[in-house]
């Protein structure tokens, strides 16, 4: 059976869903998946794995590890035995690469290399992996490439480039990784040009390995679910990122216009009781739900029930929000900020409306529109119905996925 060594942050996470969806395409095709976290486990977090996920855990197919802090410890005592020169000069300079960024970064990167001696130790014992691949391209990023270039196997080396930390900022010892990588993997031409415009002039070394691969989705049947008059939704974590304050304003202006509607929060974080008091200050506490936290299968009735989703991202932050996709695929109508890949999710607004970030007249603007609108709302809900079958289904993009990661020279694309 082939071998897949894949090293991200954490897992289980919160964000478990699309990295579960790769691998079942992965372990389909006849893949055995050892996925390490550098994390420690969180147990908490199995909640957020698919049951697909569980499954495959259960089969055999994939395997979750974690070192233990114990393993850390021999790896700085037992580091001579995996002593190079040339690995000595690479983490060093990583080292000084991620001091601009800032002592967390540093920290971060030096237990990063310790982790990754750690991981060369447990796994030195013989040649079992095809390639290795990471989610995402920071910290994970640098192990997988320190592994797969000093270990004894010497990997075809893939990344992921998705959004936040792992590619707006922090890039620390990124160029080094792309081009050293076998494939690159992004999740929207934004992150593409993106690397463009960050390494002008090395561009042109790695840009033919930058693919643009959309996570997919199973996409079923349309639930049959009543639309509830003039509700609003968002959902995700509840963090300044999201631009929810933004949202929450609009609503304010809603309510002064006399505009029917009730907004439904889905999610926690760290920002909901500011949030909270955000709504109790703008005095729209009877026209806004928080409903946290929930199951998956709840949080599709509740936009399934929706009129729209409002997604605000002010900033570079969420490339592609899950959730958008998932909506339309939904048959809910969409509004999403002009940043990022929001843009391409909504084909350019042509099965969604746009507005510029931060930007709440023009939110507000397009809320009313939906709102008061039944026949445009019909209109979106097919057109963002068909562009989610396109685009994000999950049997033509685990095509393109197989492809990327066998070498295939003739990458399907996903827009055809």
């Amino acid at each position: 059976m082939k071998r897949i060594l894949l090293i991200t942050s954490e897992y289980p996470t919160r964000v478990a869903t699309f990295i579960t969806r790769d691998i079942e395409v992965l372990t389909n095709d006849g893949y055995k998946v050892d996925l390490y976290a550098l994390y420690p486990k969180n147990d908490a977090q199995w909640e957020y794995v698919p049951q697909e996920g569980k499954k495959l855990i259960e089969q055999g197919k994939l395997t979750v590890n974690h070192i233990r802090k114990i393993e850390i410890v021999l790896s700085v005592l037992y580091f001579w035995n995996y002593f190079s020169w040339d690995f000595f000069k690479e983490a060093k300079e990583i080292m000084k690469q991620s001091r601009v960024y800032g002592i967390v970064q540093w920290q971060k990167s030096f237990y990063t290399i310790v982790w990754t001696i750690g991981l060369m130790r447990k796994e030195s014992e013989k040649n079992k992996y095809c390639k290795v691949i990471s989610y995402w391209g920071n910290y994970s990023g640098t192990s997988a490439y320190l592994f797969s270039k000093y270990s004894k196997y010497k990997l075809d080396f893939f990344t992921y480039l998705h959004a936040g930390v792992d590619l707006y900022r922090d890039q620390i010892y990124l160029l080094e990784k792309l081009l050293f990588a076998k494939r690159i993997i992004t999740v929207c031409q934004f992150n593409k040009d993106f690397l463009q415009g960050l390494y002008p002039k090395e561009f042109e070394q790695f840009k033919e390995k930058v693919i643009v691969y959309h996570l997919p989705l199973k996409i079923r049947q349309l639930p049959k679910i009543t639309k509830l008059k003039n509700k609003i939704i968002a959902v995700g974590r509840l963090d300044r990122k999201k631009g929810l304050d933004y949202l929450i304003e609009a609503c304010a202006i809603l309510k002064a216009k006399k505009v029917d509607f009730n907004l439904t929060l889905v999610g926690d974080g760290p920002e909901r009781k500011g949030l909270e008091n955000f709504v109790e200050k703008k005095g729209v506490v009877n026209q806004v739900d928080f409903l946290g936290h929930m199951p998956y299968s709840e949080v599709e009735k509740e936009i399934s029930s929706s009129i729209v989703l409002a997604h605000c991202s002010p900033e570079l932050g969420d490339a592609v929000p899950t959730v958008i996709k998932e909506s339309l695929s939904l048959g809910t109508p969409v509004i999403g900020s002009n940043i990022v890949g929001i843009p391409e999710l909504l084909d350019f607004g042509k099965c969604g409306l746009l507005f510029e970030p931060k930007d709440t007249e023009g939110l507000v603007n397009a809320l009313i529109k939906v709102l008061s609108d039944t026949e445009l709302q019909d209109e979106m809900s097919i057109k963002g119905r068909q562009f989610a079958e396109k685009m994000f289904d999950f049997d033509k993009n685990k095509t393109v996925l197989l492809n990327i990661l066998n070498n295939d020279t003739n990458i399907e694309k996903t827009d055809k």
